[in-house]
């Protein structure tokens, strides 16, 4: 038994997560064919005169569906009431218990619903739900053209407590294996637990429309055909991805089709979207060094670099506070500017391959320039003298001034002898 239910869960599952890949690959409306019956009670409680505003009800239901779904729905009224006794044998699907104007396909148009509607009988027995869930189950939807694709509803009209209610959990299981949407009106004297049962499993009221008195009818279809609509009865764009909006604009999924609204910091037509300038008309021009940014949606004045916040102003920061040590190189000074600062080397130093290193002054350049200069020249001078002098003493004047006698002595000499 145990292994049978995790069997059933699991098939749950996959047609679960088979409606959500066709929910998410339709383009428009037309992608999903929609087939709704209409299982409406037909038991005695119900009374003729009722059963009569219980018709032009389905008649309104049907016109306005038809008109909202087009011609890719199709719909089927079914009334139930009593059902086949089980000694006879039966079968569901040839049971005569039933009254069906039209079935699925069979009206295709508001014309032929309405005249079959306006002459179905008023059976005038018992209420057996259950007994009706099953023929529509086992029998009605297989016979669509449209079976097994079609996005599949029931809407199950009640007045009272039915006849074999302790089978509704049955029911309500199987139309999550078929993946169908229910939906349980109650007028009068009914069991909102066993239209809860229905509709979603006991667990809330949604998909569940109650009303005290049978006048008050007319206004549930508007309240179905929205959350037929929010139950994927029509193409979700924005779900499917299938929509032009762009990744600045929210998608909003509508009847017909969709909007595309700009997010908030953005204009346009929600296709295109462009960034609101919340700087362009210059908001901070009063306000002395600083520029304009957007934040939140709204222009704020923030201080350039090198000055800060102070009294509602931007001032500059002196980068050269003592302690604060922002030049790198050794030998260097800080010298702060407005909104900036430089770091020079310091008197007497000079950058050199990154580093500042110790220059001489240039009177010192000065004087050893002129130390070498003088030094020079003395030494040219000294040499100069050594060279004349040595020159003077090679001369043949002066070789005859060495000997010590002059020309008139030595012709004298030589007279003499």
């Amino acid at each position: 038994m145990q292994k049978h239910f995790e069997m059933k869960l699991l098939i749950c599952i996959l047609c679960s997560l088979a409606a959500a890949h066709l929910s998410l690959s339709c383009t428009t409306d037309d992608d999903i064919l929609i087939d709704i019956i209409f299982v409406v009670d037909g038991s005695a409680s119900i009374g003729r005169d009722h059963f009569d505003v219980v018709k032009a009800w389905l008649t309104n239901a049907t016109t306005m569906m038809f008109n909202r779904f087009g011609r890719r729905a199709q719909f089927e009224v079914l009334e139930y009431s009593n059902k086949e006794a089980a000694i006879f044998g039966i079968p569901i699907a040839k049971s005569t218990k039933f009254e069906i104007p039209f079935r699925l396909g069979e009206c295709d148009s508001i014309r032929c619903m309405t005249s079959r509607i306006s002459h179905m009988e008023y059976l005038n027995g018992h209420t057996y739900k259950y007994y009706a869930l099953r023929r529509v189950l086992e029998v009605e939807f297989p016979l669509s053209i449209h079976y097994p694709n079609s996005k599949k509803a029931i809407i199950l009209f009640t007045d009272g407590e039915a006849t074999d209610g302790v089978y509704l959990p049955r029911a309500y299981r199987k139309t999550v294996e078929e993946n169908i949407t229910n939906f349980a009106i109650g007028v009068g004297d009914f069991l909102e637990q066993e239209l809860r049962e229905f509709a979603n499993g006991g667990s809330s009221n949604d998909r569940v429309f109650t009303r005290t008195d049978f006048e008050s009818l007319s206004s549930v279809i508007s309240e179905l055909q929205t959350d037929l609509e929010r139950e994927g009865f029509f193409c979700d764009e924005c779900q499917s991805g299938t929509h032009t909006c762009s990744v600045h604009a929210a998608c909003i999924d509508t009847v017909d089709s969709y909007q595309c609204e700009c997010g908030q910091g953005y204009y346009g037509n929600g296709v295109i979207c462009v960034e609101i300038d919340h700087c362009a008309n210059n908001p901070c021009a009063d306000f002395k060094h600083s520029r304009c940014i957007a934040e939140d949606n709204k222009p704020l004045c923030i201080c350039v670099e090198g000055f800060r916040v102070e009294r509602d102003s931007c001032v500059d920061i002196n980068e050269c506070e003592p302690g604060d040590n922002v030049c790198p190189l050794e030998n260097s000074v800080c010298r702060n500017h407005e909104g900036s600062y430089e770091c020079p080397c310091a008197d007497g130093y000079e950058l050199n391959e990154g580093e500042c290193t110790k220059t001489f002054p240039l009177s010192d350049v000065i004087a050893v320039i002129s130390f070498t200069l003088a030094t020079l020249i003395v030494v040219a001078l000294i040499i100069f003298v050594a060279v004349k002098r040595r020159r003077r003493s090679f001369s043949p004047r002066a070789a005859s001034s060495d000997s010590g006698d002059s020309p008139e002595q030595v012709e004298l000499y030589g007279n003499e002898r």
